[in-house]
C-alpha cells in the first residue's frame, strides 16, 4: 500500500507540474505575442516620425525659401526685372532687339 500511495503522489506530481508547464508555456506565449505586437507599433510611430521630421525639414526650407524671395522682393533689382519685363521698361540709351519671330 505505501507503493501505492507514492505512484499515486509521483502521479499527481507529475500532472502537476505538466500543467504547471503548460500555464508557463501559455504565459510566455502570450508574452512574445505582446512583444511583438509592440514592436510593430514601435515600428510604425518611428516611420510617423521620420515622415514628419521630413515634412518638417520641407516647411523650413520652403520658410527660408519665401523669405529670400521676400528680400528680393524689397530691392531695386526687383523692381527693375518687374518693370522690364512686364512693363517694357527700356533705359533711353538702351537699344532693344526684337527677335524675328516675335515681330509685329
Amino acid at each position: 500500500m505505501a507503493k501505492t500511495n507514492r505512484q499515486k503522489m509521483s502521479k499527481k506530481r507529475k500532472t502537476g507540474i505538466s500543467v504547471l508547464a503548460i500555464i508557463v508555456l501559455i504565459i510566455c506565449g502570450i508574452i512574445m505575442i505582446k512583444t511583438i505586437q509592440v514592436n510593430n507599433e514601435l515600428q510604425e510611430e518611428k516611420q510617423k516620425l521620420e515622415r514628419i521630421a521630413s515634412e518638417y525639414d520641407a516647411a523650413l526650407s520652403e520658410e527660408q525659401d519665401i523669405a529670400a524671395r521676400k528680400d528680393y522682393q524689397k530691392t531695386d533689382e526687383y523692381i527693375e526685372d518687374e518693370a522690364r519685363n512686364k512693363m517694357g521698361l527700356v533705359y533711353p540709351d538702351e537699344i532693344l532687339k526684337v527677335p524675328e519671330d516675335q515681330k509685329p
